[in-house]
Formats: structure tokens, C-alpha cells, sequence
């Protein structure tokens, strides 16, 4: 087996007032009042990891509705998100957890804020991560990153990717996050969720490549 995936991905799909369907969230959902919508990719891909694993894990919701009610939301969750308007309601509640940074949002404050997130809902789950440094000669071993997004996966977790720099690897921006949802491990090639768009990338590349370096952020039960 050579690709690993989430066992349901349907369940990050979200349709607008137009009936649309699209996946997870998009940073510019925020309003520009009281939110940084531009520097927001951190509090979106957040909020994409945090539905998943409250979707597909009945006792971590369970926790987080004791402690909660239903997340600050209108109506259920499993209901909530399936909207746009609902998904942008539960984007809210994360944010504060997520805020961007002079220099953005870095993965130790990512991480920091998942944690934080998780104590203030109740949520039996630690972060962990891989920082891919700026120094190419001390970089992980693409081996070692490609176990890291297949071990994920293979959890049925999302993994949060920062890339400092895009580098030569398509569908990548700098200084910016987003959720990888399924990964080729012989290709070294991962499935991403940028802003509500699905797109594939080549990891191997930008490890290569990237001049400024970045990380991959998970979940661990």
C-alpha cells in the first residue's frame, strides 16, 4: 500500500448559500471586522483538523459537548458544518486559539494553541510535530517526513503542512498552511486543502527546494 488517505473526507465538505459544495474552510470567510482574514490560514486549517476529528471520533465530541454545549454553535455539529455559514461559525470559536503573529503563525504557536484549544474543550489529544529547518544540510530525511503524513493518515488524522516557502513545488504559497488529506508515499506526493481547494503537491520537491523551511503539525490520541 503506497497511499494513504482519510476514510472520510465527505465529511469536510461544506456548501455555500448557492448550493455549491467545496472543502473544509477558507481563510476569507472571516470578517474583516474583529479578524485578520489574510493571515487566518493557521485558524482555517486549524478548524478543518478539529471538525474532522469531532466527526470521526464520537467520544471526543461527547467530551467536548460536556464540557460545551454545542461548541458555541446554533445546532449540532455534525450540522453546523455541513454550511458554510455553520463551518464559519465553528472557524470563530478556533480563531482566538490561533492568532497570527507579527511574523505569522509559527507551528510552536500552532501547536500551542491546539493545546490550549483541547484543554478549553475537554479533548484528549496532543500535538505533534517534524520542523523542517532552513539549513537543507540538516533537514529530516524525506523518509522520515513521509512516515510522519503516513502515520497520520493511516490514524484517519489530517496533517497541518507549513511552508515558509513554496520553493519549486506547485499548488504551495509562502508563509502559509494548509491540510494535507491524502498522501502518496511512493511519490512523495501529498493531496492538499488550500482555501477550499483540493489540489495535489509534491512534498519531495519542496523539501528539496524550500529555501525557508516550514513543518507538519498532527494529532495524537
Amino acid at each position: 500500500m503506497s497511499v494513504f488517505e482519510l476514510r472520510r473526507p465527505d465529511l469536510l465538505l461544506v456548501e455555500d448559500e448557492r448550493g455549491q459544495r467545496s472543502f473544509g474552510g477558507d481563510q476569507l470567510w472571516y470578517p474583516k471586522a474583529g479578524y485578520i482574514p489574510g493571515g487566518a490560514c493557521g485558524a482555517t486549517v486549524a478548524s478543518n483538523m478539529i471538525v474532522y476529528l469531532l466527526r470521526t471520533r464520537p467520544g471526543l465530541y461527547a467530551a467536548a459537548e460536556t464540557r460545551r454545549g454545542t461548541l458555541g454553535l446554533a445546532e449540532p455539529l455534525s450540522d453546523a458544518v455541513n454550511t458554510k455559514a455553520g463551518f464559519m461559525e465553528f472557524m470563530k470559536q478556533v480563531y482566538p486559539f490561533f492568532l497570527p503573529r507579527a511574523g505569522g503563525l509559527m507551528s510552536d504557536h500552532f501547536c500551542e494553541g491546539m493545546d490550549f484549544f483541547a484543554n478549553e474543550y475537554g479533548l484528549s489529544c496532543s500535538t505533534d510535530s517534524i520542523i523542517i529547518t532552513v539549513s537543507r544540510s540538516k533537514r529530516q530525511k524525506s523518509s522520515d517526513v513521509s512516515a510522519f503524513i503516513r502515520d497520520s493518515l493511516y490514524d484517519d488524522i489530517p496533517v497541518a503542512f507549513l511552508t515558509l516557502s513554496a520553493g519549486q513545488a506547485e499548488g504551495l504559497e509562502n508563509w502559509h498552511w494548509v491540510t494535507i488529506i491524502e498522501y502518496d508515499d511512493k511519490a512523495a506526493r501529498a493531496k492538499i486543502a488550500n482555501n477550499c481547494v483540493v489540489t495535489w503537491t509534491d512534498v519531495g520537491v519542496w523539501l528539496e527546494t524550500s529555501i525557508m523551511g516550514g513543518a507538519f503539525v498532527s494529532l495524537r490520541e
